[in-house]
């Protein structure tokens, strides 16, 4: 597993220099891949394979939906997590304080914790390399707007994008994914804009 240093960026302008690692992920691995690979270790058909996997994502989404958390063993633990919509402001209730209209909620993602033997087998067999050196990723060839039609094509299939996932998709830094982001959100013809706030902000379709 290869990584680098990256710079976190100064937000409450301390001076400080803080850095923290980051892998270096190569390109996602085929769900062909997955499925053949599988398809060899076990000698099930990958027909049988590629259904087991599409009915356990419908029975976990069934019990999700329930509000039930589902938890996998040697795997991990799945559970909704819930957001209010942009600029919807809360009501007050004397009783209750605030409170939101049930219309004003909904599903924005889902948790995954993953199994704690799980993380504790994949410590152990990772062999970490630093690539010296390294401060940026490798230089951006896109523009700008290639990469806002990146964004939208991964919301095609996605009910909401991170920070983190744009940066990887589109190999521009965390600070720049962020900028880029928050642009394209004031800009109302750019098709994107924001959820949530601070560490739950999310980005979703206009």
């Amino acid at each position: 597993m290869k990584y680098i240093f990256k710079e976190m960026p100064d937000m409450q302008k301390t001076g400080e220099r803080k850095v923290y690692p980051k892998v270096v992920h190569g390109a996602p691995i085929p769900f062909e891949t997955i499925v053949n690979l599988m398809s060899d270790v076990t000698q099930l058909s990958r027909t049988t394979i590629k259904g087991v996997f599409i009915e356990l994502a419908d029975v976990i989404n069934m019990y999700l939906a329930q509000g039930q958390a589902v938890k996998i063993d040697n795997f991990g633990t799945f559970n909704a997590v819930l957001g209010i919509k942009k600029g919807v402001k809360a009501q007050t209730v004397k009783e209750e304080g605030e409170r939101y209209d049930v219309k004003d909620v909904y599903v924005k993602g889902i948790h995954f914790l993953p199994d704690a033997d799980w993380l504790r087998r994949l410590r152990h067999q990772s062999k970490l390399q630093r690539i010296k050196g390294t401060s940026t990723l490798a230089e951006v060839k896109t523009t700008m707007e290639e990469r806002r039609l990146i964004a939208l094509n991964y919301l095609e299939e996605n009910p909401f994008i991170r920070v983190g996932t744009y940066a990887y998709l589109t190999g521009v830094n965390r600070t720049k994914a962020n900028q880029e982001l928050n642009q394209f959100c004031d800009d109302p013809e750019s098709g994107i804009t924001s959820s949530g706030i601070h560490n739950q902000k999310v980005y979703v379709k206009r």
